[in-house]
């Protein structure tokens, strides 16, 4: 799964521009995330149409950077997060970005992008939902 990170320059209601932008295209939003910084935003998203949903973005001009997105099944725990940042991080890897998203009872999803991918999908080859 690839993310999407639109960076947003004096925009004026930047999740309605981008939502609308998106969704009047045909492009569902499966993610998104969004932070405000005095008149510029951040907004993370993921999408089921990667291709589309960008070329759509950079006609606007939007600031873009993608990367991809890992989603690893991990048992509801206390404690668990920091037992995945430091097996990842063990093995010599960076975390760009890291979300936690419930998914029933019991267990969850965590969605983590690194610097180095391969190396994550051979620590949790057992786990990885894609």
């Amino acid at each position: 799964m690839k993310q999407i990170t639109v960076i947003c320059k004096g925009c004026k209601n930047p999740v309605q521009e981008i939502t609308g932008l998106l969704g009047n295209n045909g492009v569902d939003i499966r993610d998104i995330g969004f932070q405000q910084f005095d008149e510029d935003a951040v907004l993370n998203l993921v999408a089921d149409d990667f291709e589309k949903a960008m070329s759509l973005l950079s006609s606007q001009q939007y600031t873009l950077l993608t990367d991809e997105t890992l989603l690893i099944k991990v048992e509801d725990k206390l404690g668990m997060l920091a037992e995945i940042s430091k097996k990842i991080t063990d093995a010599g890897v960076s975390i760009r970005s890291l979300a936690l998203m419930k998914i029933s009872k019991g267990d969850n999803v965590v969605t983590i992008s690194t610097n180095n991918n391969a190396r994550v999908r051979e620590i949790y080859k057992n786990q990885l939902v894609n």
